[in-house]
């Protein structure tokens, strides 16, 4: 896992450019394409419904009112019903049918009054007003209809208790002609007589409040035209396009960034590889030289400074840890693996250390190219060595890479004989630095890398941190620990380097 996460700022700024097109393409296509849009119209009408507990007779007589804490959300569904729809279509005229009006329009109960919002939407600017009054007017009929119905009904049922009562009432009448003073009929009687006109007045009641809730609407505000444009709105269509398009395209930075992290300080690598920074190396040019080897051909540069701290910083840790043998990696080719393992050798050499150089590198032979001699060893990269003359006066000990290993070269790393060899070149040495192919890219490094005191990754400004994370474990494997990382191609202008007490005109 990768220790330091970006933050919002440096990812939006990294992907700057991305963003802002983005936003501007999202913003420009939201335009272009409500600009050809058809204009859509819209029309709204408020519905001030009656409400059926204002009568004296019970609402569920009328069968309107079921259930008080629902009335608003029953009256939106009578009023998107197929009846109603239907009736809506015919009012509208022929060219109209339900499925069109039910896709016209919406209702919505409104939170502090018993009132429905109807509205209509339409390509016709004329269209949704009449769609709404329609609609509107068809559900008065519809619920007036249905409460006529259900007060006919619930009439209905009483008339046959009035003939009942009525009936009994005259019977009780005869019987008291022939007997006056008979408590009991009489008390019978009178209230066979009251529960006559109880049935009676609910008769009337019910009749009477059916005629007054009528269409179930107490007032009704029309919509008056012009009716409203509501599309297109090419302006606020852009802007929201251009909000998400940049919300977007900063989330997918933010991703972006998160996964592919950037060794772009010095100091970046040190949480991911768990080691220390050996040195920072400038980019040649920056520093005014383009060799390969600084430190012999411009003594006084900073390349050559830099490569002189990197020594001194990787002798104090294989003194640490007693060791003296190292390989050189990357994570790719192209990081300056080779270069590296060159001058820190040339650097020990100036300062009277009489290193050992050796070519690991067997598919691309860097050092054996540079040195211009061929391979001594037939059978291998380590066996016999000669001396590298650097300049007329000084050499390295240097084992050019192999001949004739065929295609099984990380077998031949792999064997008994290549061990033996290694462990022969390198007993005695105070420093030993062999140069590796990039460890992801060759199976060999591992195996080298297992047989020395420590590794030495060369991390070029830009490397992915993934790729170090990758580089990481499969060092690992090999048993051998990473014991600092040197931070190559690093910007002059931010890098901070040395001066030792023998050197002048070297910027500190």
């Amino acid at each position: 896992m990768i220790d330091e996460q970006p933050t919002l700022a440096a990812a939006l700024w990294r992907f700057r450019y991305l963003i802002v097109a983005v936003a501007v393409l999202a913003g420009v296509g939201a335009y272009l394409l409500a600009s050809r849009s058809p204009a859509v119209y819209r029309a709204e009408g408020l519905v001030l419904l009656t409400d059926p507990r204002s009568g004296s007779t019970p609402a569920t007589e009328l069968s309107v009112f079921w259930n008080p804490t629902r009335y608003l959300r029953n009256q939106v569904a009578v009023m998107r019903s197929p009846v109603v729809l239907d009736r809506a279509a015919t009012i509208l005229g022929p060219d109209y049918t339900a499925d069109e009006v039910e896709a016209a329009i919406s209702v919505d109960a409104e939170s502090d009054l018993d009132a429905l919002t109807v509205a209509a939407t339409s390509q016709d600017p004329d269209e949704p007003i009449a769609i709404v009054n329609a609609v509107v007017e068809a559900y008065g009929e519809v619920v007036s209809e249905q409460v006529q119905a259900n007060a006919a009904d619930t009439v209905a049922g009483l008339e046959s208790s009035k003939a009942a009562l009525a009936a009994r009432l005259a019977e009780l009448d005869a019987l008291l002609v022939d007997n006056p003073d008979d408590t009991a009929l009489t008390a019978e009687r009178d209230s066979t007589r009251d529960s006559l006109q109880d049935v009676d007045g609910r008769m009337k009641s019910i009749t009477t409040n059916a005629l007054l809730y009528g269409t179930g609407i107490q007032l009704y505000i029309a919509p008056t035209p012009p009716t409203t444009q509501i599309a297109p709105t090419p302006a606020r269509n852009a802007t929201i396009a251009f909000l998400l398009g940049a919300l977007a395209a900063g989330a997918f930075a933010w991703w972006r960034a998160e996964r592919d992290q950037r060794a772009d300080t010095k100091e970046a690598p040190a949480g991911v590889l768990g080691a220390p920074l050996l040195a920072a190396i400038p980019d040649f040019g920056h520093a005014g030289t383009w060799e390969p080897a600084p430190t012999l051909s411009h003594p006084d540069s900073t390349a050559s400074e830099s490569y002189h701290f990197a020594l001194s910083s990787l002798m104090f840790v294989l003194d640490q840890i007693g060791g003296s043998s190292v390989i050189i990696t990357s994570t790719s080719p192209g990081d300056g693996k080779t270069v590296t393992a060159l001058n820190i050798c040339i650097a020990a050499m100036s300062d009277g250390t009489r290193p050992l150089l050796i070519d690991g590198d067997e598919r691309v032979q860097g050092l054996t190219k540079l040195s211009g001699a061929d391979a001594p060893s037939p059978n291998g990269a380590v066996g016999n060595h000669y001396r590298w003359q650097i300049t007329p006066d000084d050499s390295i000990d240097f084992i050019g890479a192999g001949r004739n290993l065929g295609a099984d070269i990380s077998g031949h790393f792999r064997s008994v004989s290549f061990r033996q060899s290694l462990l022969q070149a390198i007993e005695g040495r105070s420093l030993v630095v062999i140069d590796t192919p990039p460890v992801m890219s060759a199976a060999e490094t591992a195996e080298i890398a297992s047989e020395v005191d420590g590794i030495v990754l060369i991390v070029v400004k830009g490397t992915p941190m993934r790729k170090l994370i990758d580089a990481r474990d499969r060092l690992e494997l090999s048993g051998t620990p990473i014991i600092g990382y040197i931070f190559n191609k690093a910007d002059v202008r931010s890098e901070q380097y040395y001066t030792y007490p023998n050197r002048t005109g070297v910027p500190s």
